[in-house]
């Protein structure tokens, strides 16, 4: 009888890079306004911010020290 329950090596990348593109595309759409009306330097920090958004919630929902 095989054993089902068995943990990946990767399986929190694996989690993280599944999640990945529907968080950020809710992200930039949040931020869609502010990036459409701000300056250079301003969509620049934007940005920045996004990228941090994107980072916090895929801890959320893949924790980087689970198991998988």
């Amino acid at each position: 009888m095989a054993d089902e329950n068995r943990f990946v090596v990767d399986g929190g990348r694996r989690a993280q890079s599944a999640a990945e593109p529907e968080i950020r595309a809710q992200v930039v759409i949040e931020f869609s306004e502010q990036l459409r009306q701000a300056s250079l330097w301003r969509r620049f920090w934007l940005w920045r911010t996004v990228e941090r958004e994107v980072s916090l919630r895929l801890e959320k929902v893949a924790p980087p020290n689970a198991l998988y």
